[in-house]
């Protein structure tokens, strides 16, 4: 899911692309009944520099993992913290991808998480996992600092050095690019926006994705 402060509509786009409430983590906060913080199952296993204590589990599964000592609950103000914390860690957002509210969302980086640490090893990451988003970058205000290039947990974004006839640059590879938000939200000039360029709707719950999940695998 993408970082929901750095998202737009870019009316060049498309503008019948509305932002959609599964799109937004904050809806899914705001109307939960129950929330708690549980260490990253990942990270557990193999330790990195990144935080444990950093998935959220919503509802029934908050109550569970909660009441067996495995969690502890926060309250909506401390969830939105949180995730902005992991926003500033430089971890991606990753959910179910349903409409409905989702049972958790995880916190994920390259080096221990193991779906997006087995996407780095794909040339086309994007054809994989995505969100409905795209980075924009405006050239005119953009200052190579290279902040998008350190963030980006794919390397959708790469530095080019001036050299001969070439101007210095920043290079975005699409295919390369999963939505996630971390280079507008880190970049210190406001140079990249998070537009949306599709509407693609998913399951309306888990049980339904898990469905066409496992009939993508067999076909």
């Amino acid at each position: 899911m993408p970082i929901e402060k750095t998202i737009t509509v870019n009316r060049e786009i498309g503008s019948d692309l509305a932002i959609f409430p599964y799109e937004k983590m904050s809806e899914f906060i705001k109307t939960s009944r129950k929330i708690a913080v549980i260490n990253c199952a990942c990270r557990t296993k193999k330790n990195c520099e990144h935080p444990l204590e950093t998935c959220l589990v919503l509802d029934y599964y908050a109550e569970f993992m909660a009441e067996n000592g495995s969690g502890r609950y926060l309250s909506v103000e401390e969830a939105l913290g949180l995730l902005e914390e992991m926003e500033k860690a430089g971890l991606v957002h990753s959910t179910v991808n349903t409409q409905t509210r989702p049972q958790f969302i995880c916190n994920c980086c390259t080096c221990a998480c193991l779906i997006l640490r087995g996407l780095t090893e794909l040339h086309n990451p994007r054809a994989i996992a995505k969100s409905n988003f795209l980075l924009l970058r405006n050239d005119e205000i953009c200052t190579k600092c290279k902040k998008c290039v350190d963030i980006c947990p794919l390397k959708a974004n790469k530095y080019h050095a001036e050299h001969d006839d070439q101007p210095e640059r920043i290079l975005f590879f699409e295919e390369r690019c999963i939505g996630c938000g971390l280079c507008a939200y880190h970049c210190p000039n406001s140079a990249i926006k998070l537009v949306k360029v599709m509407n693609q709707v998913p399951e309306m719950t888990p049980r339904e994705a898990y469905t066409r999940v496992e009939a993508e695998r067999v076909h």
